[in-house]
């Protein structure tokens, strides 16, 4: 542990801190050290979630514009979608793809102004890149009733997860929530909020496992950037980790 100066609680925020020294009874020198195993943490998962991050946004991508060609459309799903996935990425009351549009036309005039050439419209890959995660996370339906997720995903969105099965009980429920774990781990690393309470074990085997689902080169590129269970085994305290949740709610 690195020395630090006693204004440190100061430099962090006190109620930050006091996150801290709650899980090791106020002994301010352990609490230093979780908070700056804490900041490794969560670089050691921001790799992690990286790379299954844009393997998933490009597995699904690569669907979509399959099934968008096949329905009368071009495969550019973000700017000529048909009105299904319109209607999944793009709702009234969270449009996503409008969103990503804007933002990319944003860059694109940018990149205009600084290269004096030509003004062009954003690509189908400037707008892929600025959909947020969220976007691919409500793309999997959460349960097997009917709904316009459900039928995406039975005609082509399964097929981004070869090695997924659809024989087990709840299996798409399951997968769902598996990227919904990895969602809330990445919204609370952007967030700058404590990992110390979060089940990092389980997160971490929900991530690779999807990796493995997506096919052998998302699983192999997800384990060789992962370096997150040294620092799990670096863990200060000597205790499980403890689901957040479970303080929390």
């Amino acid at each position: 542990m690195g020395h630090h100066p006693p204004s440190f609680s100061s430099l962090i925020g006190p109620l930050r801190f006091q996150t801290y020294l709650d899980l090791v009874e106020g002994d301010e020198a352990l609490a230093v050290e979780l908070y700056d195993w804490n900041i490794r943490a969560s670089g050691a998962f921001w790799e992690l979630h990286t790379a299954f991050e844009v393997a998933l946004r490009n597995k699904l991508d690569a669907q979509l514009k399959v099934w968008n060609e096949r329905n009368g459309f071009t495969p550019e799903w973000t700017i000529n979608p048909h009105p299904l996935i319109e209607a999944v990425v793009n709702p009234s009351n969270n449009p996503n793809l409008n969103k990503a549009l804007r933002r990319a036309s944003g860059v694109a005039a940018k990149h205009f102004k600084a290269d004096r050439r030509q003004e062009e419209q954003p690509r189908h890959d400037d707008v892929l890149s600025q959909l947020t995660f969220g976007t691919w996370k409500y793309l999997i339906p959460a349960s097997d009733k009917p709904s316009k997720r459900k039928k995406l995903w039975d005609e082509q969105l399964h097929m981004a997860f070869p090695r997924w099965s659809p024989l087990k009980q709840d299996a798409v429920k399951h997968l769902a929530r598996r990227i919904a774990y990895a969602h809330e781990l990445r919204n609370r690393i952007a967030h700058l909020e404590p990992l110390v309470q979060s089940n990092l074990r389980q997160t971490r085997r929900g991530i690779l496992m999807l990796g493995y689902l997506m096919g052998r080169d998302a699983h192999e590129h997800c384990k060789e950037v992962d370096r997150t269970l040294e620092l799990l085994d670096d863990y200060p305290l000597n205790q499980e980790f403890i689901s957040w949740r479970s303080i929390s709610h």
